[in-house]
C-alpha cells in the first residue's frame, strides 16, 4: 500500500535537463529548426507524439479490416494488392515525418500544428482506403481521390517544414561565411 509520504509532487520532481545540465526550455514558443541534442537523458515521447502514432495505427487497422474482408470473400488478389498499396502509403508517410521530427525535434507550436495537420492527413487517407479496394475489387480505375486528398494534406505541413529547415540552414551558412562569400550570396539568393 502507498502511503501519503510515497508520493511525488510537482514541486519534488526535477526539472528537465539537457545533456550539460542545463535546464531544458519546455515553453512552447517558436524556436529555430536546429538537430535535436543526441546526449538527451530520458527522451520520452510526448502525448502529441503518441496520439500521432495512433492515427497511423487507425490508418494500419483500416487497411488490415480491408484486407481481412475482401481475404474472406475470396478476393484474394484485391486483398493482398489493396493492403500492400495501402501500407506502402501509411508507411511512407509515418517514416517521413517521424525522420524528420526525430532529427529535428523543437517542441514548439509550429511543430504541433504541423503535427496536427498531418494527422489529420492520415486519417483522411484511412478514410479513402475502403473506396480503393472497392475500386480496385471491380476492376474498374482506382478510386484514390479522397486517400490523395489526404496525402496532399499531409505533404503540406511536411514541405513547410522542409522550407523552414532550408531557410533557417542558409541562414546559418550565411553568418559562418566571410563576408566577401555573404555579399555574393546576397545578390544571388536576396536576404534570408
Amino acid at each position: 500500500m502507498v502511503g501519503m509520504g510515497d508520493v511525488t509532487t510537482q514541486d519534488e520532481v526535477a526539472p528537465p535537463t539537457t545533456s550539460d545540465g542545463a535546464l531544458a526550455d519546455r515553453s512552447h514558443r517558436r524556436r529555430r529548426l536546429t538537430g535535436r541534442d543526441p546526449h538527451e537523458d530520458h527522451r520520452t515521447a510526448t502525448p502529441l507524439e503518441l496520439l500521432f502514432d495512433l492515427t497511423f495505427v487507425v490508418a494500419f487497422g483500416t487497411a488490415a479490416n480491408e484486407l481481412a474482408h475482401y481475404l474472406s470473400e475470396g478476393h484474394f488478389r484485391t486483398g493482398i494488392v489493396g493492403f500492400g498499396f495501402a501500407v506502402f502509403a501509411v508507411a511512407w508517410a509515418w517514416i517521413n515525418y517521424s525522420w524528420f521530427a526525430s532529427a529535428y525535434d523543437t517542441d514548439d507550436w509550429v511543430m504541433r500544428l504541423s503535427t496536427m495537420t498531418l494527422m489529420l492527413g492520415v486519417i483522411v487517407l484511412a478514410l479513402g482506403l475502403a473506396q480503393m479496394f472497392s475500386s480496385l475489387d471491380a476492376g474498374s480505375t482506382l478510386d484514390m481521390h479522397v486517400m490523395v486528398a489526404g496525402y496532399v494534406v499531409m505533404r503540406v505541413p511536411m514541405v513547410f517544414l522542409w522550407a523552414l529547415q532550408l531557410a533557417t540552414t542558409q541562414h546559418g551558412v550565411l553568418q559562418r561565411l566571410p563576408t566577401s562569400g555573404r555579399s555574393r550570396l546576397h545578390r544571388r539568393f536576396g536576404s534570408c
